[in-house]
């Protein structure tokens, strides 16, 4: 080896000496400081932010509790305990039958609540306060309006006025029950009579929402007063609050005086007379049930059930040509379907309470009353029919001797349904009264699955026939089935049209309603 690559080779050996040495001398210092720094993670740079925006989160969340919970919620629920819906079988099956029907004066005739016949023409109340005469299913001609105006909007109801039931006399007279006014004589003239007017006080309360009317032959009429707590307008908070607020009432035109009949029920909504006239057959909407109530006879002023446990709000009943009765569902999916919800907050009423802003008895809300106008049982009350398959409104006579029951609108209770949602709601008070601190429940409303619904009942109450629209895109809400003999009109208290399905009395007829 050369000297000159020896010197390189101990310069090496010197190089790498003298870097031990600096590296020695370098470890003194921090860990930290011996290596180049990497660049913060975004966790490390933000993460204090995050923890800071989620406490703040919280705290508002514990505030808004707070407030929530010291608000004045505008219901008072009770807890309810609905039992298990009835299947969807049998004179329930579901079938299409109702999409058949055709509109007729649709934009033109807008909440057809309740029809009568009189003379080939049908009468009803409109949500525009007027009460027309439909006639060859082409005509409508205004015979009367009630209050003043302006009209068609929720704010001018009150001075409007809302014609709901109408009932027809044997002489030719409507009498019309109107949710703001009161009671009224109307004649096919035109010209009109107020017999009772709603401010009229009952036990501290007036009139809130009167709904159906009916009269015994030249004697008393019989009406409905639904919530002496909530207006017509206001009815979803009736709802929510499931309390016992309704009442029967009765006018004797003679000497002019007016009282109450019953007390303690569930929205009571459609009302019949028997054809005996020994009682009346009362739709306790919000307790989907129909009672019995006597007022003649051994059992005058009792009440029993007539049926219960509808799948829906009953709304109005009214006779089949069959010889039972129609009667219209509202919220059919509210106890049948996927989600039941009313079952759910009708055990929860201070939910209820705090979500809309105690407990009470337990009742069921499904059915008709049975009320006994003469007779033993005269004056006495009790279940028709309960545990429907949806709301119960109107009911009225079947061509076969039964009854035609109006289911209202919303979903169907199902015995199947996974989350019994009506039973859960009115089970809950507390969730209730909650519920309406926040939100208006008119507004939870729009968001119901749709399904049209009546039902037929015989004259012992047993379901014998039901005609449905499971997707609600011709028929979604039915108050009360006008039975011609040849053909079933529906009305609605909110669609904007009449609707019509052809149904005459023929052999085979049997076997198509029930498929």
């Amino acid at each position: 080896m050369s000297e000159k690559s020896g010197v390189r080779q101990r310069k090496r050996v010197e190089e790498l000496k003298s870097e031990e040495t600096s590296s020695s001398q370098g470890s003194d210092k921090p860990w930290d400081q011996r290596f180049k720094k990497r660049p913060p993670t975004c966790w490390e740079q933000y993460g204090k932010y995050f923890w800071m925006l989620l406490l703040f989160e919280f705290i508002l969340l514990v505030v808004g509790i707070i407030v929530v919970l010291s608000m004045e919620s505008p219901i008072k629920p009770r807890r309810i305990q609905f039992p298990t819906a009835r299947p969807l079988e049998g004179a329930l099956a579901p079938n299409t039958i109702l999409q058949n029907a055709k509109r007729l004066f649709e934009g033109e005739v807008i909440g057809p609540e309740s029809l009568v016949l009189l003379d080939g023409k049908i009468y009803t109340g409109t949500y525009d306060g007027r009460i027309v005469s439909i006639e060859d299913d082409k005509k409508i001609t205004t015979i009367a309006r009630l209050g003043r105006e302006p009209c068609g909007a929720p704010e001018y109801e009150h001075t409007c006025g809302r014609p709901l039931g109408i009932h027809v006399s044997e002489h030719g007279t409507l009498y019309v029950m109107d949710g703001y006014l009161g009671l009224f004589e109307v004649n096919l003239t035109g010209e009109y009579e107020l017999l009772v007017p709603s401010s009229r006080s009952y036990l501290g309360h007036p009139v809130q929402l009167g709904n159906d009317v009916t009269r015994v032959p030249d004697g008393d009429f019989f009406f409905t007063d639904s919530d002496f707590k909530w207006q017509r307008r206001d009815f979803p908070y009736s709802v929510m609050e499931l309390s016992p607020n309704g009442r029967l009432m009765w006018f004797n035109p003679t000497s002019r005086f007016s009282n109450v009949a019953l007390l303690d029920l569930y929205f009571p909504n459609g009302i019949l007379l028997s054809p005996d006239n020994d009682f009346l057959l009362i739709c306790e909407s919000t307790a989907f049930r129909i009672l019995k109530y006597y007022i003649r006879g051994e059992k005058s002023g009792d009440k029993e059930i007539f049926v219960d446990n509808l799948p829906g709000l009953p709304d109005n009943i009214r006779p089949s040509s069959s010889g039972g009765y129609w009667v219209g569902i509202h919220f059919t999916h509210l106890r049948t379907g996927s989600v039941p919800i009313l079952n759910f907050l009708a055990e929860r009423p201070m939910l209820r309470k705090q979500l809309m802003k105690v407990n009470g008895s337990r009742e069921f809300w499904d059915g008709f009353l049975l009320y006994h106008l003469k007779g033993d049982k005269a004056g006495q009350k009790e279940v028709f029919i309960g545990n429907l398959p949806k709301v119960p409104d109107n009911i009225r006579p079947s061509r076969n001797g039964g009854y035609w029951v109006a289911l209202g609108p919303g979903p169907v209770r199902q015995e199947e349904s996974w989350f019994p949602f009506p039973e859960w709601l009115g089970a809950r008070p507390w969730f209730r009264k909650q519920l309406v601190k926040i939100v208006r429940p008119h507004f939870l409303l729009q968001f119901l699955p749709k399904y049209g619904m009546v039902i037929e009942l015989n004259k012992d109450g047993e379901i014998i026939n039901s005609l449905h629209d499971p997707t609600g895109e011709v028929i979604d809400s039915v108050s009360e089935v006008l039975d011609t003999g040849d053909a079933l009109y529906f009305g609605s208290f909110n669609s904007p049209f009449l609707a019509k399905l052809d149904y005459k009395s023929k052999p085979g007829k049997e076997k198509l309603i029930r498929s």
